[in-house]
């Protein structure tokens, strides 16, 4: 039954023009994969230009068999100028892995210095690669089964190509200073074919994205007794999928506890699911578990979510940018 499902899931992820990009709760963990103008934005303790490598993997409901997503990441600023390198690479398995899309992207952005370095915009463009589609392997056909024995015969079927692959682009604009920030982006700009039968026009929309956020701070006498409540919220709309995630986090030096909302917003208003997260700092190491509670009438079948990750900020003081802000993503 289970490997029975797994093949559902594929197909849902592969019908019509439903397909989706994968979303991250913890969204502002990977930035550059949800702008890349946030490329190189990110700094050490110390206040200084961090290279910042990390990963992210989300079990979508709770299930082997259902959304499994792996992101793995690496940006920083580049010289003493104000351009910002990265990339990136993602694997979203839907359906026990019988529907896989693996992208890798490389990240460039520039930013503008404002305000006497108080404030920065930038600029970002990423480009890469996107390949999807089913893994045959995992699928069953009728003439496999044994009533009697289960799937234990090679199947007769002609199985043809399975996936496809195609240039992804994205670009994003993104002003902070260090206790603000508001960004946009555009991905799948080029709308890549994801049909491989060569029967129809199915298409990958557009994946618009609107980010903010800020800090409140509290207390802030230097980096090892700090205080401050941070708020994030972010909409994304990519076709008819859409979705309103806001959360309020309370930072107590190395520790963060936060709650948030998760709904849909576009064609509906329906209420998704309720967030919860846990953040740890230990030295250069960030470490964050976020837990998603459905609360939609999908919890019946997919009641609960699980993210972690791991990121490094290493310091590279020796190229000191100037003029160039935190920003509290």
């Amino acid at each position: 039954m289970k490997h029975y499902l797994g093949i559902v899931c594929a197909l849902l992820a592969v019908t019509s023009l439903q397909a989706q990009d994968a979303v991250f709760g913890q969204f502002g963990r990977g930035a550059i994969y949800l702008n890349p103008a946030l490329a190189g934005t990110a700094n050490t303790k110390d206040k200084d230009p961090a290279i910042r490598i990390g990963t992210q993997y989300r079990n979508q409901w709770g299930q082997d068999i259902a959304f499994n997503t792996g992101l793995l990441y690496y940006d920083q600023s580049v010289g003493n100028n104000y351009s910002n390198l990265g990339f990136y690479a993602l694997q979203d398995n839907a359906g026990d892995g019988s529907y896989k899309t693996s992208q890798f992207n490389a990240v460039y952005a520039y930013q503008t210095p404002l305000k006497r370095g108080l404030w920065a915009a930038q600029y970002g463009l990423s480009v890469g690669y996107r390949n999807q589609g089913l893994d045959m392997a995992n699928l069953r056909f009728e003439d496999q089964i044994d009533y009697t024995q289960g799937t234990v015969r090679s199947s007769a079927e002609n199985i043809t190509a399975s996936r496809k692959g195609n240039a992804d682009v994205a670009a994003g604009f993104v002003l902070y200073n260090r206790l603000f920030q508001i960004g946009v982006a555009a991905h799948n700009i080029t709308e890549p074919v994801y049909d491989y039968t060569g029967v129809i026009d199915n298409r990958v929309p557009r994946r618009y994205t609107l980010h903010s956020g800020g800090l409140i701070e509290l207390r802030n006498i230097d980096k090892n007794q700090y205080s401050a409540i941070k708020i994030q919220g972010m909409a994304m709309l990519q076709g008819n999928f859409s979705q309103l995630h806001a959360m309020v986090s309370l930072i107590n030096n190395e520790f963060s506890i936060g709650i948030g909302h998760r709904k849909i917003w576009y064609y509906s208003k329906n209420a998704d699911a309720l967030t919860f997260n846990l953040g740890i700092t230990v030295k250069q190491v960030y470490i964050n578990y976020s837990y998603e509670q459905t609360v939609s009438a999908l919890k019946k079948w997919s009641p609960r979510t699980h993210e972690l990750g791991i990121a490094l900020r290493l310091n590279k003081s020796r190229y000191a940018a100037p003029s160039r802000p935190s920003c509290p993503i």
